[in-house]
């Protein structure tokens, strides 16, 4: 009986360190698109009153952060729901 032996294909190692520079790429670009949240205040005061609230208000899913140091999704829309 014959065996046949298939080899895998080589990669050159310029080719594997282009690749993985892409990998990393794209992982560090993913994580620095965070949202910057812009809000328009008709006055100082509700400017003042807003972020009283959000440093005071606990985010849900940190329970140690305020909405103000917390970037988890809830904490952005409590952020919006207090805005209104």
């Amino acid at each position: 009986m014959n065996v046949i032996r298939i080899r895998a294909p080589q990669l050159k190692p310029n080719i594997v360190l282009k690749l993985a520079s892409l990998i990393l790429a794209c992982l560090l670009n993913m994580t620095a698109n965070a949202a910057i949240d812009v809000y328009d205040f008709d006055s100082p005061q509700q400017e003042a009153q807003y972020r009283g609230l959000i440093e005071e208000f606990r985010c849900p899913k940190c329970q140690n952060q305020n909405l103000a140091a917390s970037d988890a999704p809830i904490a952005q829309d409590l952020k919006q729901k207090s805005m209104i």
